[in-house]
């Protein structure tokens, strides 16, 4: 093999793994961007005065579209497990409304760090972080019982009301004789979710005679 192929062989296996590392970093900026989009729909913050006036406009995408948080999060997970370094990330975010997002598309990418990011969330100090974990965990399934109910004894409200109504879309029986204790809850508003939450828990259980069982299973297999 004379010098001058050599050469160009060298060249032409440079370019090609330079073309490879191209479409790599490509590919991985494209996803991160279309996770930004999404989680920016459930940013607290406010646009700017210039990208509300852009918006108006039609120059720039307000990108807040009130969807509800889980619906934001099934799209997160469509973009498939490529997301998870920047869902990983996005468990840091100091914007409370994103952490849970993040969580639940990692959850349901089979991700374990999100079911445990809301799990421990719902212990947090802060009472913010709490409140978007027990709204989350609605979303996660029978295995968020445990800590939703123990989350029932929590200090504010709002943090009661959102596990009660918890449990109640997830029509676990058993969160029903630990949301019994809350019906002499001093808060008006969380005795009426409690009832609420558990005429639904009633209603599921009696509807499907296989859910009682598989709650008790579910029970069993948890302690």
């Amino acid at each position: 093999m004379t010098r001058r192929r050599k050469t160009w062989l060298v060249l032409l296996a440079a370019v090609l793994l330079a073309g490879g590392g191209f479409a790599w970093y490509w590919h991985a900026t494209a996803v991160e961007r279309r996770v930004d989009a999404l989680l920016d729909e459930v940013r607290d913050e406010e646009p700017g005065l210039l990208q509300r006036w852009l918006a108006r406009l039609g120059l720039a995408e307000d990108r807040r579209m009130l969807r509800p948080s889980h619906e934001v999060a099934l799209d997160l997970a469509k973009v498939g497990p490529c997301a998870v370094p920047a869902l990983a990330r996005a468990l840091r975010d100091p914007d409370p409304s994103v952490a849970p997002v993040a969580a639940l598309a990692l959850d349901e990418l089979g991700d374990t760090r999100g079911f445990e990011f809301l799990v421990e969330a719902l212990r947090d100090k802060d009472w913010q972080r709490r409140v978007w974990s027990a709204e989350a965990m609605a979303y996660v399934g029978p295995r968020a019982v445990g800590s939703l109910i123990r989350a029932l004894n929590d200090d504010k409200p709002i943090v009661r009301i959102l596990t009660a109504d918890a449990l109640g879309q997830l029509g676990d029986a058993r969160a029903v004789e630990p949301l019994k204790e809350l019906l002499d809850d001093e808060n008006e508003e969380v005795r009426e979710v409690v009832k609420e939450a558990m005429k639904k828990i009633r209603r599921k259980t009696h509807a499907s005679p296989a859910a009682t069982t598989a709650a008790t299973q579910a029970g069993v297999a948890e302690r």
